[in-house]
């Protein structure tokens, strides 16, 4: 029997990617790795808006979310890349919902 040679393709982990709008600074760089920090660590500045998006996904697959806004509430859902909360009103989010749709084996 002759030794074979087998290929394996890498496979992408997903992952996700979010940007925030920060109070005073504004919207800041991508961040993509676990465990980075979005936002500012001790400098008393709110997130006022994020963007949230799905990296390596399989096709058909998103992430929606929504933020509850000070003075506002909960806004409605959004999806894939989309502004949830406010930018230049001065309002921070103060909760934030997300959700994996059509991923299944991920939760």
């Amino acid at each position: 029997m002759q030794p074979q040679t087998l290929f394996a393709q890498a496979v992408n982990p997903v992952g996700v990617q979010y940007d925030a709008h920060v109070q005073n600074i504004g919207w800041q760089d991508p961040v993509s790795s676990d465990g980075q920090v979005a936002g500012t660590v001790g400098e008393a500045l709110s997130i006022e808006a994020l963007k949230v998006n799905l990296v390596n996904a399989p096709a058909g697959a998103s992430i929606k979310y929504d933020a509850h806004v000070r003075n506002i509430g909960w806004q409605d859902p959004v999806i894939d890349g989309v502004v949830a909360g406010t930018v230049g009103k001065a309002l921070s989010v103060e909760a934030l919902k997300i959700t994996l749709e059509n991923m299944p084996g991920y939760s």
